[in-house]
């Protein structure tokens, strides 16, 4: 009986790209099943047992291909997740560490626009002082004038 080579398409991974699962980078896996019956022969031959096995087999080889192409998408996409968690996590830190600079910032200018106004009311008040002083002078010459 000649091998037997089952036909398998090949297999198309799914990235996980920009938060949307697309078809971006096209991997193919192939898996080649082969098997060889070496049957002597005999005069009674159970073929149907003969097929049973090899359906069987074939079935069980299948789900096996199956299962670990499941699994190597599983794995394809969970790596792509974890970049993109890790990307998240540190743009959250350099978030942080910006927010940190503008609120110092926004403190500073504050603080430096709390002493322009003391300066602005100091000045005024300096003016204000003068012009009473001023004011009280001349009251005051007037005053003696008379």
């Amino acid at each position: 009986m000649a091998p037997i080579s089952p036909l398998i398409p090949p297999l198309v991974l799914q990235q996980f790209n920009n938060g949307s699962c697309e078809v971006s980078q096209v991997q193919e896996v192939n898996t080649t099943l082969s098997y060889i019956v070496d049957i002597k022969p005999k005069l009674w031959l159970p073929v149907h047992l003969i097929e049973g096995r090899l359906c069987n087999e074939i079935k069980r080889n299948l789900v096996a291909v199956r299962d670990e192409s499941h699994k190597a998408i599983d794995r394809s996409t969970q790596k792509a997740v974890v970049r993109k968690l890790k990307e998240k996590d540190d743009d959250i830190q350099r978030m942080g560490k910006l927010n940190f600079t503008l609120q110092e910032r926004v403190k500073s200018l504050e603080n430096q626009l709390w002493k322009n106004l003391a300066q602005t009311n100091e000045a005024i008040s300096n003016s204000h002082r003068s012009n009473l002083e001023q004011v009280l002078a001349h009251v005051t010459n007037d005053d003696h004038l008379q």
